[in-house]
């Protein structure tokens, strides 16, 4: 084998690459936009939710995003761990399309189902356009495998690879090639394809295929794991259970192998065809395994609740808990409503303020993540409850209501300006923790006074909201803040100028200050319009 071969070989897996990405993304665009909404929302049976895995799999030629996605719905508490290991058992299922694809050989045909992806592609029509790059991807990876495959006939002759193949004959060691392959390339269609393009050239008997199969289905677990780093536990639990189910699976068909015929039935199954062969395996391997972990899903959940132990710091649910979205009841109950859930913004404001501000003086990744968590989940009640306010300002409302929900939507900004602040932040705090940037023992001492008093504002703002019209306490507060900002800025500016502070660390102090300063003025016009409206309704 050449250099020219090696080329050619190295051609044809990023073709195969590119065509399969691209052929996910055309069906993904031809699906529409909403695979995400569809995961979350259908997946409270369990049947669904293992048809929704196969289905969002199957259309975007991807396992690995689909449990990339199911990690962070669990991340965001959008899903539980049950309904990630129903997705996770259909997102298996789903990759198998893939090769079954491949099995049907007909790279002959590759060069013309690419030029007929071209051509579709000069249509006008956005659809067409979306269809032009599933079928131009079907014709590249085709053309891909078929590169690979005539790139890998010296490989018949060569002695070396011959070899290397023979050491293949441990189970267990074909089983830890097909394992870390695809942990490389992170995609067991991709993985599954090329192992049946050297099948297909008669450089891998199906003998060895077999065991790299159940290894390929360990390796795609690494895109999940990676996904969960940095994530909250119950992520974690969730790439875990992706994990545990497949390594049992594969464990299963080991011992399954030990006793029975299976190799054989595979052959007999497709006889003379290695790549349908594989193709048939990997299937049986993900249906079979689902089915017999079905029953015991709830166990699955368990041994990794005892593997990964501990609560994660608390997040808030991501939901309206008092406004139904789809009914409209009479306009002072909405009304009353959409204030007990702009006290619940307050009071996660209030809660997130102190501890980013903690994080600044000593950084906790726990914490991080669930102050990230709660701000997130902060600025999906501002887009619920915008578009509450927006659909009953069309309302018929009388003057005063009209003004109080306008006062309403005002307020939803300015709660979404204080996210925006405090996660720039957390980002202060992370790449001061990375940079090993530390403030001066001066500095470190303003901001705890700086955390105290913003942390104080914030609560008075919350109780205030609590009652809508009292803001005398708030008031006063932000005077406190006022004046502690002033002389920490004052002091600041001195430290600086006794080259007591590095250049780098006066900017982050400086754009600090500056962040909370806004915070500040936004928390005063949410109670300005909190006051407003106690007069109105009052």
């Amino acid at each position: 084998m050449d250099i020219w071969h090696v080329f050619s070989l190295l051609g044809g897996v990023a073709l195969f690459l590119y065509g399969m990405g691209l052929m996910g993304e055309g069906l993904e665009l031809v699906a529409g936009s909403k695979m995400q909404e569809i995961l979350h929302k259908l997946t409270t049976n369990r049947f669904l939710g293992i048809f929704i895995g196969f289905l969002v799999t199957a259309i975007i030629q991807s396992s690995s995003a689909t449990t990339v996605m199911v990690v962070g719905f669990v991340n965001s508490s959008l899903m539980n761990l049950s309904q990630a290991i129903n997705v996770i058992m259909g997102a298996n299922i789903g990759t198998t399309v893939t090769g079954l694809f491949i099995a049907l050989d007909i790279m002959k045909f590759a060069p013309l189902i690419a030029f007929a992806g071209l051509l579709l592609s000069m249509r006008r029509k956005t659809k067409m356009k979306y269809w032009s790059k599933v079928i131009f991807g079907l014709g590249l990876l085709f053309m891909g495998l078929q590169f690979m495959s005539d790139a890998m006939v010296p490989l018949r002759e060569s002695q070396t690879f011959i070899d290397a193949i023979q050491q293949l004959s441990s189970p267990l060691l074909a089983v830890i090639v097909g394992m870390l392959f695809t942990a490389l390339i992170q995609s067991s269609s991709a993985s599954v394809g090329i192992l049946q393009t050297l099948a297909r050239q008669g450089l891998v008997p199906f003998s060895t295929s077999f065991y790299i199969v159940l290894g390929q289905n360990i390796g795609t677990c690494i895109t999940s794991v990676l996904a969960s780093i940095g994530s909250n536990k119950n992520a974690k639990r969730a790439a875990l259970c992706h994990v545990l189910f497949n390594v049992f699976g594969t464990v299963l068909f080991l011992i399954v192998a030990l006793f029975l015929p299976v190799q054989d039935f595979f052959v007999q199954l497709a006889p003379n065809q290695p790549a349908a062969q594989i193709a048939f395996l990997h299937t049986t391997f993900n249906i079979s395994t689902t089915l017999v972990m079905l029953p015991f899903t709830k166990y699955l959940a368990r041994i990794a609740n005892i593997m990964i132990q501990g609560e994660d710091a608390a997040f808030v649910e991501r939901k309206l808990k008092f406004v139904n979205v789809n009914t409209f009841s009479d306009n002072v109950v909405m009304l009353a409503n959409i204030r007990r859930e702009m006290s619940r913004m307050a009071d996660i404001v209030s809660h997130a303020v102190e501890e980013s501000l903690a994080n600044v003086r000593e950084y906790d990744p726990e914490r991080a993540v669930a102050v990230r968590e709660n701000l997130s989940t902060l600025k999906y009640l501002i887009k619920e409850l915008n578009q509450v306010s927006v659909k009953l300002i069309t309302r018929r409302l009388n003057k005063k209501d009209s003004k109080v929900v306008t006062n309403y939507i005002s307020a939803l900004s300015n709660f979404e300006r204080i996210s925006d602040y405090l996660e720039q932040i957390l980002k202060l705090s992370e790449d001061r923790y990375v940079q090993e940037n530390p403030f001066s023992s001066f500095a470190q001492e303003e901001l705890e006074s700086i955390r105290q008093q913003v942390g104080a504002l914030a609560r008075s703002l919350d109780e205030q909201m609590k009652n809508e019209g009292d803001r005398i306490s708030v008031k006063a507060r932000e005077e406190v803040v006022e004046l502690t900002l002033h002389n920490a800025h004052d002091r600041h500016v001195q430290r600086t100028v006794d080259g007591m502070c590095t250049a780098q660390g006066g900017l982050l102090y400086n754009g600090l200050l500056s962040w909370v300063e806004r915070i500040t003025y936004h928390l005063m016009e949410i109670s300005d319009l909190a006051h407003a409206n106690g007069k109105l309704m009052g």
